[in-house]
């Protein structure tokens, strides 16, 4: 049966007092809920668990409570990150890696060094009602959303402003489709960078963007 896995990083109320402790002992299908502020860098090695911070089940764009730090999901398959704010990773915010896939809905990742969302090595993630702004630096790529190698994203009703890369990159054999969403003010480091990035062999499906 399902079960949700509180976890207080700061008051020691939860469950857990880490993010990464709670994933270790996870089961199919349980609930990994951040119920404070977290500062980690967690690897998500599991399939079929969901990660949030929508404590009051309100939904809200960015969850209630903020990781500082990155998740990496690494060979996983269901991993579903909803209701979160994620930020300060010094890489990618989130990032699918080695045939993974999962969703990632009503998150809000900004501020980080690398991508907002990396896409990565033969992975699929549905993304919805999302945001990525202010992510990457002069040293360290940094799309609002990264698809690459052979890699694929749905990308619906979400946001990308301001990111040192692209808004959305795409690259070496991978696919995205975007809709319902908004690209801003993004590439602002290399002449090459754009709203959308396509290159090496690769192809997007755009409609009712702005």
């Amino acid at each position: 049966f399902e079960v949700t896995h509180t976890v207080d990083c700061i008051g020691g109320t939860g469950d857990f007092s880490s993010i990464q402790d709670a994933i270790d002992v996870v089961g199919e299908d349980d609930t990994v809920m951040l119920i404070s502020n977290c500062a980690e860098d967690v690897e998500v090695d599991v399939n079929y668990i969901n990660i949030t911070s929508d404590q009051n089940g309100d939904m809200n764009l960015g969850g209630d409570f903020t990781l500082t730090g990155s998740i990496f999901v690494d060979n996983a398959v269901g991993v579903d990150i909803e209701y979160l704010t994620v930020t300060g990773s010094t890489g990618p915010g989130i990032w699918f890696h080695g045939a993974s896939n999962g969703s990632v809905e009503g998150v809000n990742s900004n501020g980080n060094e690398g991508s907002g969302l990396l896409v990565n090595l033969a992975s699929a993630v549905g993304v919805d009602n999302s945001t990525f702004t202010n992510n990457g630096t002069a040293s360290n790529y940094g799309a609002g959303i990264e698809v690459a190698n052979r890699s694929a994203a749905r990308i619906d009703n979400s946001t990308m402003n301001n990111n040192f890369n692209d808004g959305v990159g795409v690259f070496w054999d991978s696919f995205a489709r975007v809709a319902g969403s908004t690209l801003s003010n993004n590439g602002s480091f290399d002449p090459f960078d754009a709203g959308f990035q396509i290159a090496h062999h690769s192809s997007v499906r755009s409609n009712d963007n702005t």
